[in-house]
């Protein structure tokens, strides 16, 4: 700012010196002392002002080194926090993705659970079925084998019964056809003693 003021003193002056040196060089050379006083001066004000503004510049070049600097440590720190936040990130989502492969790993495994489960009630299930269902063909066999026993015993039975009935007439019969004989025998004995008599 100190050069702003120093540069518009340097114009003023500079102004004041050309307004005036016509009116100088009209008076001979008192005059031209005197310009080249003003000279002199207005030279070690330009000196003076290159010498400021090459300090200013110094210190801006300073200043914006400096800032550039804090810049950039801003600029690493921020981009230090953006990485951190990143990994941090990263990590939680991580720790969410294994907890998810747990918890999926949990609920497979529970599943299994229940599916083996399920699978050996309905093996049993089906084996009690099974058993009830070969229980029920066997007592239905068994009625079906006895009933037809008992069917063939009978049929054998009543078939043995006609073998003794025939047999009980056959011998009724024998009887008769002997008693018929010893009829038969004693008439023609009867009838050969009739023709011997005769």
């Amino acid at each position: 700012m100190d050069w702003l003021i120093l540069t518009a003193s340097i114009v003023v002056l500079t102004a004041g010196v050309i307004v005036a040196a016509p009116h100088y060089f009209k008076r001979g050379t008192a005059s031209e002392a005197l310009i080249e006083s003003g000279l002199r001066d207005l030279k070690e004000v330009l000196d003076r002002l290159d010498r400021n503004l090459r300090d200013e510049m110094a210190r801006n070049r300073s200043e914006l080194s400096d800032a550039l600097g804090r810049s950039n440590t801003t600029m690493s720190a921020s981009v230090g926090s953006l990485t951190q936040m990143q990994k941090t990130e990263f990590e939680g989502f991580a720790a969410r993705l294994t907890n998810q492969a747990d918890a999926n790993e949990r609920r497979l495994e529970a599943l299994r659970t229940t599916v083996d489960d399920r699978l050996r009630l309905l093996s049993e299930e089906n084996s009690r079925k099974l058993e009830q269902m070969r229980q029920t063909v066997d007592e239905k066999l068994q009625g079906t084998l006895e009933q037809r026993l008992g069917e063939s015993f009978k049929q054998v039975s009543d078939r043995l019964e006609m073998v003794h009935r025939g047999l009980g007439e056959m011998q009724t019969l024998a009887a008769g056809v002997g008693d018929l004989k010893k009829v038969l025998s004693n008439v023609k004995t009867r009838g050969t003693r009739l023709g011997c008599a005769s």
